[in-house]
This record gives C-alpha cells, structure tokens and sequence, in this order.
C-alpha cells in the first residue's frame, strides 16, 4: 500500500506505509498523476485510487468489489471493471 498524503501532517501517521508527502494543494487527479509520473518505471500491474473518506459516496462497498473481481480474474489482460454500452 502507498498513501500520498496531502495536508500539514505529512506521512508522521503513515510512518509503517510507503508514503509520499505533496502540498496540499490541486485535487485529487494532481495527486495521481504526480504520483503516477514519478513512479511510471516501477509501477505494479494493477493501481487502485481511492479517496481517503471511504465511508463517502459508497466508496467502501465500491473498492471491495473492484479488489474481488480484480482478484477472482485469473487473465490479467482481462479488465476487472467493462465501460457500460
């Protein structure tokens, strides 16, 4: 797991988690895409964003069933989540 932590506080409360501490400044999508850039040659195979508040907007029940259909897919090429048509 990797917090980008954004605010005053830094990464002091994420101290046993890979942690990378940015002004708190711009929205989420900034944060993602510095993370994104400064990490691009050692990326994992699989991302997943979420917002800290898990408990806003169904986020919770939402990460849950990304992770278990990401990992009941057994080829990686096939993505865990369809546009709707």
């Amino acid at each position: 797991m990797h917090v980008i932590s954004k605010g005053d506080s830094g990464c002091k409360q994420y101290a046993e988690l890979n942690c990378t501490a940015l002004p708190n400044v711009g929205r989420d999508a900034g944060s993602v895409l510095e993370f994104v850039h400064r990490s691009y040659d050692a990326l994992p195979d699989v991302l997943v964003f979420t917002g800290s508040v898990l408990a806003k907007h169904e986020r919770e029940r939402r990460l849950t069933s990304l992770l278990r259909t990401a990992h009941d897919t057994p080829d990686r090429t096939t993505p865990a989540c369809t546009p709707a048509t």
